[in-house]
């Protein structure tokens, strides 16, 4: 019998734990143990990630389609985590559909089974491309002859071949129960998987800097630390994640979820801070009183804040002025916005049966609302080339 063993303590692995024996037929067995979670039998295991492609598969009846954009953000991610320290993903969760059988050193599963995968599909497919990506960079390096930096891409290759799977595998759901596992476990995420990565990342500098500045911050007004989207009862004006992009579209000009590294431009580092600091205190002053109200203003809303950090991008980009001279100019703003979802600037997207901005989250959108306040302050000023 040909069989794939995967030997695990729950540990890194080496090539020693892995043993495969070629003859007729292939036998996956697997290390761990069961247990019962939410009434329902699994299987805790782990594996190496290069052996993780050979055993599952995609239900698109299960599944939702691969987004190629989460993708590649995860895969930017790794390729960047990686090459500084290392980086954590929660356990990968598979539905066996029956396929698993108790052994006496394990479980085995048919050659002609698969595991469907039910969370982890974009960190599989990001893996994949992060090392596609890295074997490239060896084979380029191989030709230019440039042995210390093949030999670091070799060991970060091995690295990420080697990344150990923490893996839940439910041993006899249906089809229907794998539908709702899915749903449940992406709705359970939903609200606070990004506010938790900006709140701990300690790889990313716009998250770091967005902890320090929210320190600074907090006596002057409520920042949810946890949540990356507010309702309308949460008495926050804002988010670490609110902040984080905010902070990227002003330095950058970015208005999409940006991952990977950052870039400051002509920013020196010493000034970051101060800058950043600045144009969160602008809100304090153009802003209402109730600002964190958003059933009456937009100014608690976050793409109005990213709004507001692009228009400080574009004034000081089209204009050769400094970041802070941009930020002062949105002082203009407080006598000529009344940040009600009812002003003219806004009014192209309010809902009258609704009563508030709809679909105005889009980039389209963001840019429509930046040219309104550049608009409004070349006005004031005199006509100010923008």
């Amino acid at each position: 019998m040909n069989e794939m063993i995967f030997k695990s303590k729950y540990s890194d692995y080496n090539e020693n734990e892995v043993r495969i024996m070629y003859e007729h037929n292939i036998t996956t067995r697997l290390p761990g143990e069961d247990y019962i979670q939410f009434g329902k039998k699994i299987l805790l295991t782990q594996l190496p990630f290069r052996y993780l492609n050979t055993i599952f598969e995609v239900d698109e009846y299960v599944q939702r389609q691969l987004d190629v954009r989460k993708r590649n953000q995860i895969r930017d991610f790794i390729l960047n985590a990686v090459q500084k320290d290392w980086f954590y993903f929660s356990p990968f969760v598979f539905s066996a559909r029956g396929a698993l059988t108790q052994v006496s050193n394990g479980w085995e599963m048919p050659t002609d089974s698969k595991l469907i995968v039910i969370d982890g599909q974009h960190r599989i497919s990001g893996l994949n491309l992060a090392i596609q990506r890295i074997q490239t960079m060896v084979s380029n390096t191989t030709m230019t002859s440039n042995n210390e930096e093949v030999e670091w891409n070799k060991k970060i290759l091995e690295k990420l071949n080697n990344y150990p799977i923490s893996m839940q595998i439910y041993l006899n759901l249906n089809t229907q129960q794998e539908r709702q596992l899915f749903s449940d476990i992406n709705t359970e995420r939903r609200e606070l998987h990004g506010g938790l990565i900006v709140k701990y990342d300690k790889r990313d500098q716009y998250s770091e800097l967005v902890r320090e500045i929210s320190h600074d911050l907090k006596s002057e007004f409520e920042i949810e630390e946890t949540l990356s989207r507010l309702s309308k009862q949460n008495s926050a004006l804002t988010t670490l994640v609110g902040m984080r992009r905010c902070l990227i579209a002003m330095f950058e000009g970015d208005l999409n979820i940006k991952e990977g590294e950052e870039s400051y431009q002509e920013v020196k580092i010493n000034e970051i801070r101060p800058i950043a600091i600045s144009f969160f205190r602008k809100w304090l002053e153009i802003f209402p009183l109730k600002a964190n109200d958003r059933t009456i203003y937009v100014s608690g809303i976050t793409t109005i804040q990213i709004v507001l950090a692009n228009t400080v991008n574009q004034l000081k980009r089209n204009n050769n002025i400094s970041y802070i001279e941009a930020i002062n100019l949105l002082s203009i703003l407080k006598s000529e916005c009344t940040w009600k979802h009812t002003d003219p600037i806004f009014y192209a997207y309010y809902d009258k049966n609704k009563k508030r901005l709809v679909d105005f989250s889009n980039t389209t959108a963001i840019n429509k609302f930046t040219n309104s306040f550049l608009d409004i302050i070349e006005a004031r000023r005199g006509g100010l080339s923008i």
